[in-house]
């Protein structure tokens, strides 16, 4: 645990704390904001694809009776569905174990 200095008063505090013990400024907040917003966007990413997966798929569907349906469409809809789900476990476990 190092030591950091407040950007208020000059003591030195651990860069654990929360605040400055002395004036009350906040120390560690910022790195917190930095860190959620990271895996914010990666679970944004991860829900993008489990969304445009399926949505592929069915455009790899034949759109009539009778019509050949399209292989690639329907893997990579797979893939990115699969790959999404798979983003997004591993995004909310990292915010379950950075941030409790």
């Amino acid at each position: 645990m190092p030591l950091v200095k407040c950007a208020d008063c000059g003591t030195e505090v651990s860069d654990q704390a929360p605040a400055c013990p002395k004036c009350g400024r906040p120390i560690a907040t910022h790195v917190t904001e930095r860190t959620s917003r990271r895996i914010k966007s990666h679970v944004l990413g991860a829900v993008f694809l489990m969304i445009v997966g399926p949505i592929t798929c069915m455009a790899g569907l034949p759109s009539h009776a009778g019509g050949d349906p399209n292989m690639y469409f329907s893997v990579f809809g797979t893939l990115a569905f699969l790959g999404g789900l798979t983003w997004y476990i591993i995004s909310r476990f990292r915010a379950w174990w950075r941030h409790g």
